[in-house]
């Protein structure tokens, strides 16, 4: 599954999280998920949908299933 952060953030938000108090609380969850390896960059870059954002570039992210869920 490919997607970017933005992604799991809507994702997380349709799920019932609610927001951080503050917005870079995304960020921080968003680089844990990277640092884990649970995620890695595919090498594209998407226009962010957000009005906040822009249409800014960002990375696109591939998840990693772990070898012991795999199985």
């Amino acid at each position: 599954t490919q997607g970017t952060g933005e992604d799991i953030r809507v994702m997380l938000r349709e799920a019932g999280l609610s927001a951080p108090k503050h917005p870079g609380a995304w960020g921080a969850l968003f680089n844990t998920i990277r640092k884990r390896g649970l995620i890695v960059p595919t090498g594209e870059y998407r226009a962010m949908r957000s009005a906040t954002s822009h249409g800014r570039e960002t990375k696109v992210y591939c998840r990693v299933v772990p070898a012991d869920v795999a199985a």
